[in-house]
């Protein structure tokens, strides 16, 4: 297997095993979309590679395994008019998804070896290993602990339509699995009075599932002309809905003491 045409990947096999480091030293091994990108290949070429059977992944030097997203990439995005900078988004948010599918798909036995500071996609990649080995000085950090919460207590399920979010919702709110709930959708407006069909009776009944289960829901189904203005208002509306609904559940859980 030729590993050569990986940019920020160092790989080097010796015997059936192979050692993967995360090579920006320069920048704390941050994530920048090239490197990104070539964490969600990696994988896959390892699990292919017949000479290897293990798979340690580290970070460059002895400060980061990685620090997360490079701000320069992350700044070049917020600067770009709204629909690249959603589609720029979604392509991110797209290949993080894949990271974590095709590193659960990989055959081999995959070790992170977590050297130092490991945030953002480098959290990811060390925790979803087999094996994590974690040095005395290193630390893990995760954004969703702002809200309150880490990654792994959230979950996602997929509708066909705006008129299903109400029933899902419903399960999950009676499962008792959860302290709030969000909905996210969007209604584009046709030629016919079905538009407002659906969009009254997919947020009415959201609100009913919120006041017969008591389970807070961030309703961020949105009513739109257009696809195009779908996919812009979506980014915005779906990060209020995320800290509407942990508000909610805190505030749920401080009036019932």
């Amino acid at each position: 297997m030729d590993y050569s045409r990986y940019q920020h990947l160092l790989v080097e096999v010796a015997g059936a095993v192979a050692t993967v480091t995360i090579n920006r030293p320069e920048v704390f091994n941050a994530t920048n979309d090239v490197l990104h990108r070539e964490l969600t290949t990696i994988w896959r070429d390892l699990a292919e590679d017949p000479e290897v059977r293990v798979a340690i992944v580290t970070g460059a030097g002895d400060q980061a395994f990685s620090a997360g997203g490079d701000l320069s990439d992350i700044g070049a995005r917020a600067v770009l008019p709204a629909q690249e900078r959603f589609e720029a988004v979604m392509r991110v948010m797209r290949e993080a998804e894949a990271i974590v599918y095709e590193m659960m798909n990989c055959e081999k036995i995959i070790i992170s070896a977590i050297n130092g500071v490991a945030v953002g996609a480098g959290l990811t990649v060390a925790l979803m290993a087999d094996i994590s080995v974690m040095a005395e000085e290193a630390r893990l950090t995760d954004g969703h602990a702002r809200l309150g919460v880490a990654a792994g207590d959230m979950a996602i399920a997929n509708v066909p339509g705006a008129l299903e979010i109400p029933l899902v919702l419903q399960t999950l709110a009676q499962s008792g699995k959860y302290d709030a709930l969000v909905a996210l959708g969007a209604v584009i407006r046709g030629e016919t009075y079905h538009f407002e069909v659906v969009s009254n009776d997919s947020c009415r009944a959201v609100m009913d599932v919120q006041l017969d289960t008591g389970i807070p829901i961030a309703n961020g189904i949105l009513t739109c002309e257009s696809v195009e203005q779908a996919e812009v208002r979506m980014q915005q509306k779906g990060s209020d809905c995320a800290q509407a609904a942990v508000e909610m559940a805190n505030l749920q859980k401080a009036l019932a003491q």
